[in-house]
């Protein structure tokens, strides 16, 4: 993992947080307690502030950062899923972002939402229970109870496995 100060700012991660290795995260960047961090994650706060919630799961290979003038914001207890972009947006919390997802500058992702995999959010608000796929996406259909209970497990698994990774090195 390399954690790397940029304009004189250091990331303020919480002491709980496990980040798995071949991450990078740099400047104005905060992550909230009990998050984890799969390898192969780019977090940049260089442009403006990242600021992440707690339980909050990031897979592998997912690129979050700000852009010019938008802050990327990610609410607690949200799972980001492989590969995905989020740049200079705001997720609520309760939200998942499906496989290879891309959420472009100054969208918002309202709680209790999710982005079906590898969809493309091109600008706008995902009002918040709504299920959006597609490229564009666009609305499919409200959240379910099974949705909600589907990710819970996902997010618990991968906590797990993220324990167990910490424990053994």
């Amino acid at each position: 993992m390399t954690i790397v100060e940029f304009d004189g700012i250091v990331p303020k991660i919480d002491p709980s947080v496990i980040i798995l290795e071949g991450c990078t995260i740099l400047g104005r960047v905060e992550i909230g307690p009990d998050t984890v961090i799969y390898p192969g994650t780019i977090i940049r706060g260089d442009t403006a502030k990242v600021k992440i919630g707690s339980k909050v799961v990031i897979q592998d290979g997912v690129m979050i950062n700000s852009s010019a003038g938008n802050i990327c914001k990610i609410g607690d207890n949200s799972l980001i899923a492989f590969g995905s972009i989020l740049h200079g947006t705001v997720v609520g919390s309760n939200c998942v972002i499906g496989i290879r997802s891309i959420l472009m500058p100054g969208t918002k992702v309202k709680d209790n939402s999710m982005i079906g995999a590898m969809s493309y959010v091109l600008r706008g608000t995902v009002p918040e229970g709504k299920v959006y796929v597609g490229i564009p996406a666009v609305e499919k259909r409200d959240m379910r109870d099974k949705d909600h209970n589907m990710w819970d497990l996902g997010k618990k698994t991968f906590r797990d496995i993220a324990l167990k990774y910490k424990s053994s090195s």
